[in-house]
């Protein structure tokens, strides 16, 4: 695997904070909505954001 250079390194993480934080805050919708739609959709967006983050752990 390539090395990465700094900026890719810093963009890396600077873009996986944010992915990392919406999980977090998605999953805590999901346990306090009450409309089943509306669970499903901050589910969705909770694993997307997991998906995300896990792909940009792969790159380091």
């Amino acid at each position: 695997m390539p090395r990465l250079t700094q900026v890719e390194f810093n963009t890396i993480r600077e873009l996986l904070g944010p992915a990392l934080a919406n999980k977090v805050k998605f999953q805590a919708y999901t346990q306090q909505v009450q409309d089943p739609q509306l669970r499903q959709v901050f589910e969705t967006m909770s694993a997307g954001c997991d998906q995300k983050a896990k792909q940009l752990l792969g790159f380091l």
